[in-house]
C-alpha cells in the first residue's frame, strides 16, 4: 500500500557502512529505526521505533565485533539487538553464447585463451534453422562459453554504432593467470584493444573476428579495492603496464 516507503524506506540499500577496511552497503527495516540517511527519511516523512533491527549487507564478508558495535551506535541499539544478513553482491556467469559465422574462428580464440573444448556439432537443429555448435570450458564447467552459427552463419562481424551486449568478461584466479594468457596472445600476434588499471581489478580488452568484445580480468583482493569517494580514491582508471603484468606470467 505504500510503494514508496516499502522501497526507499527498507528495500534500498542507501545506507554506506565503511568501519577501517570494512565496507558494504545496508539495505532492510533497521534503516527507518536508524535514519542515518536524514534528508531521505526526512522527505519520505517516515520512522520507525524497534527493540531489534535486521540489516542487510551487501558485501562478501561478514562483519566483526567492531562493525557490529559501529552500527549499533548509529542506531541506538546494543549488538545483541542486531541481525545482519551477508548478502555477496558478486555473482559468476553460467556461460555465455556468441553467433558466430563460423566455428573455426571460436576454436582458434579459444585455444590461445586456453579453454577446452567440451562439445562439437554440425547441422544441429535449433531456432527454427540447423546450424553448427561449439562448447568451451576452463576447468571443468560444462561450458562457460558457447558458439552458434543457427541465424549468423557467413553472417557479417558486428560493426561499431549499434545496440546489444557491449561485452563479456572473463575472471581468472590470479594475476599469473591472466598474465599467463595474456602473455599467449601477445606471442600469437592478437591485436590487443585497451589494457587498464580499475583500482578494483586489472582489465586486458580485446575483438574477435566476429565483432565482439571480450575483457580478460583479475580482481584485486577485496580488501584492497578502492571506496568510492575515499581521497585515494582513483578519479578515472589508470593505466595498467603491460610489461609489469606480463612480469607476472609463468616462466618469465
Amino acid at each position: 500500500d505504500h510503494p514508496a516507503v516499502s522501497c526507499m524506506a527498507s528495500q534500498y540499500a542507501g545506507w554506506a557502512i565503511q568501519v577501517g577496511k570494512y565496507f558494504a552497503m545496508g539495505s532492510g527495516p533497521l534503516r527507518a529505526h536508524a535514519r542515518v540517511e536524514k534528508d531521505l527519511f526526512a522527505r519520505l516523512r517516515y520512522a520507525e521505533q524497534a527493540q531489534r533491527g535486521v540489516l542487510v549487507l551487501e558485501t562478501r564478508a561478514a562483519p566483526t565485533d567492531e562493525v557490529a558495535a559501529w552500527v549499533g551506535q548509529k542506531a541506538g541499539l546494543a549488538p545483541a539487538q542486531l541481525t545482519c544478513v551477508v548478502a555477496p553482491t558478486a555473482s559468476l556467469a553460467g556461460g555465455v553464447q556468441v553467433v558466430a559465422r563460423i566455428l573455426e574462428t571460436g576454436l582458434h580464440k579459444m585455444d590461445t585463451l586456453g579453454f577446452d573444448v567440451v562439445f562439437e556439432a554440425r547441422d544441429v537443429p535449433g531456432w527454427g534453422t540447423t546450424g553448427d555448435i561449439l562448447f568451451v570450458s576452463a576447468g571443468g564447467y560444462h561450458h562457460h562459453l558457447g558458439f552458434n552459427t543457427w541465424k549468423s552463419a557467413d553472417g557479417d562481424p558486428q560493426p561499431d554504432g549499434v545496440t546489444g551486449l557491449h561485452h563479456v568478461a572473463l575472471n581468472f584466479s590470479s594475476r599469473e593467470r591472466l598474465a599467463e594468457t595474456v602473455k599467449r596472445l601477445v606471442d600469437a600476434g592478437w591485436p590487443l584493444r585497451q589494457w587498464t588499471d580499475h583500482g578494483t581489478h586489472l582489465s586486458v580488452y580485446l575483438t574477435d573476428p566476429d565483432g565482439n568484445d571480450l575483457e580478460l580480468a583479475w580482481d584485486r583482493p577485496f580488501e584492497e579495492w578502492p571506496r568510492y569517494g575515499d581521497e585515494d580514491a582513483p578519479a578515472i582508471d589508470a593505466p595498467l603496464e603491460l610489461d609489469e603484468l606480463l612480469a607476472f606470467a609463468p616462466g618469465r
